[in-house]
């Protein structure tokens, strides 16, 4: 059957991690700094903190909307994508890099 991918990227919940938020919290104050230094024609702190500003937003952001792999893969086996043996094969992949990386 058809399956309406734009349904399932919003099915799926969206782990908020503590590194995630410290980026976008960090991102934030950059850009509110830059902001300020702007208004200041201060050219060398706007440009540090503008410097600053996108890689931490952005990358905290990226890591706030990005599911987790065990949904992404729970949400393909629900929807019929990948057959059993795929599923059994992915997860205990996820569980090997997992317990490498502890």
């Amino acid at each position: 059957g058809v399956v309406d991918a734009h349904a399932l990227t919003f099915a799926i919940p969206m782990p908020a991690s503590a590194l995630s938020l410290g980026l976008c919290a960090v991102g934030a104050a950059s850009l509110v700094c830059a902001r300020a230094a702007f208004a200041k024609k201060a050219t060398v702190p706007f440009k540090a903190a503008y410097a600053l500003a996108w890689p931490t937003l952005g990358t905290g952001i990226i890591l706030l909307v990005q599911p987790s792999n065990e949904k992404s893969i729970e949400t393909l086996r629900s929807a019929g994508l990948i057959d059993g043996n795929k599923y059994q094969e992915l997860k205990a992949k996820h569980a090997a890099g997992s317990n490498a990386t502890k």
